[in-house]
């Protein structure tokens, strides 16, 4: 079970005293919509995305808790008893995960000690880096040609736009007289495949980003344009005392709820947590050369031929050309 940290966590969590509240947001987090500012980390360094705000666990009287990125947090929506939820695709989402023991962490991925003394383990793999201008035209004309291989694994992304409210007022909070706005359409369940080249593995997703003409890697992309993004190992960050980690970066964007009543809370737990473990399923290594061989020459010289073979029938298996795995 995985949940968001609480307002006591930010305050009290090691790994946030000792590095700050807020937090980096992957590149696909930002092309989900959670807004980022693209800054320079000094002389030589990368740039990196920093996030606004993301989003914490809600309480009796809100739907949920919001740290903001000058390092306080603010309640947002009504009583988590209403409809309300945490819903604003603009602002991020940070995963917690609860561990009972050192045995049970060391299970789940590895570990290390970063430099601060701050533990640090991976754990699950998800869309992360945008990748650079060469490699988005290379995987972009691979795709285009059919010569990409699928892996038969996805990730779930609401497929609305993160601008989807519309001028529609509904509900009003009593106590302030503060009116909502409401969706102009419910969730929208949008799974994008997962494709393997040259050993790494990667997604094709559209841009939602709040803004057009911020430079990633080399290319400033536009909304609606297709990104490629490379999928990586989960870095959290590790409290012993506490017995919690919580994702290092921001992930993705809030969830907004549909009519009946979907909420971030469920997504991370229904879909997010099961996808992030989901490669298990082991890909023969011989299936992308199968793929790209088209002569007996080129069979010897990827390999056994039984396993090139058993991998081209993978390959097809996964593309739904064989039926029943024949």
């Amino acid at each position: 079970m995985v949940t968001l940290l609480t307002v006591e966590d930010v305050n009290s969590m090691k790994p946030l005293v000792e590095r700050g509240k807020t937090a980096e947001a992957s590149g696909y987090s930002y092309l989900t919509g959670v807004e980022a500012e693209n800054k320079p980390q000094g002389p030589g360094k990368e740039w990196r995305l920093d996030g606004k705000r993301y989003y914490l666990l809600g309480d009796e009287k809100y739907s949920a808790h919001v740290m903001n990125d000058d390092g306080y947090t603010f309640g947002t929506g009504r009583g988590i008893e209403k409809e309300d939820k945490a819903n604003d695709r603009k602002i991020g989402v940070r995963v917690v995960k609860e561990f009972k023991s050192l045995d049970e962490l060391l299970k789940m991925g590895t570990i290390k000690e970063a430099e601060d003394g701050i533990i640090e383990i991976q754990y699950g793999e998800y869309p992360q880096t945008i990748v650079n201008e060469q490699l988005q035209e290379e995987l972009e004309g691979l795709f285009t040609s059919g010569d990409l291989m699928a892996t038969g694994e996805t990730y779930t992304r609401d497929g609305r736009d993160p601008l989807y409210y519309d001028r529609d007022y509904y509900g009003e909070d009593n106590t302030s007289g503060r009116k909502y706005l409401k969706p102009k359409e419910p969730y929208k369940r949008i799974q994008d495949s997962v494709y393997l080249y040259e050993g790494k593995k990667y997604i094709r997703t559209i841009a939602k980003m709040p803004n057009d003409g911020v430079p990633m890697k080399g290319k400033t992309y536009k909304r609606d344009e297709m990104v490629w993004v490379e999928i990586e190992p989960i870095t959290w960050l590790v409290d012993s005392d506490k017995k919690k980690m919580v994702t290092e970066k921001i992930m993705f964007g809030g969830i907004a709820p549909d009519d009946t009543g979907i909420s971030l809370l469920e997504f991370i737990n229904d879909t997010w947590e099961n996808e992030i473990v989901q490669n298990t399923r082991k890909i023969n290594p011989f299936t992308a050369a199968a793929k790209l061989a088209k002569t007996e020459g080129a069979l010897a010289e990827v390999g056994n031929a039984e396993q090139v073979e058993a991998g081209i029938l993978e390959a097809k298996t996964i593309k739904g050309e064989t039926k029943d795995g024949k």
